[in-house]
């Protein structure tokens, strides 16, 4: 270690402290520019402990405001098929396709970026 990275001993030594992470104020355009949204399984089986009954909830929050858009209650938040359902749900409730969303990647967002697209070409009220 002394010949790749000298200081390395001195920077992981017992007590030694960390250096600070730079923090940066949040900063988006304006409300529904930015749009997150996460499942969660805090609530499920295992965290429960009452046998087969789980409350994996899926929710979205507006980065410009700090709110909690919605937040449900599904089946199973790993499926794309709910995420999708309850995305179509969410641009009923609100009246508009979000400008940009940020999420996990993988099938959910695939899912949720087709129905985006598919949405776009609607003409809208």
């Amino acid at each position: 270690m002394h010949a790749y990275f000298p200081a390395g001993f001195d920077s992981r030594f017992p007590g030694k402290r960390k250096a600070l992470t730079p923090r940066t104020p949040l900063s988006s355009l304006g409300p529904f520019n930015e749009v997150s949204a996460d499942g969660h399984e805090k609530l499920g089986q295992q965290a429960l402990r009452m046998g087969d009954i789980g409350l994996p909830i899926y929710g979205y929050k507006d980065k410009w405001s700090d709110t909690l858009l919605k937040l449900s209650l599904v089946p199973s938040c790993r499926s794309p098929g709910t995420i999708g359902h309850l995305f179509l749900d969410f641009v009923q409730e609100y009246g508009g396709v979000l400008i940009s969303k940020n999420g996990l990647l993988g099938t959910r967002r695939l899912t949720t970026m087709l129905l985006v697209d598919d949405l776009e070409g609607i003409p809208h009220r």
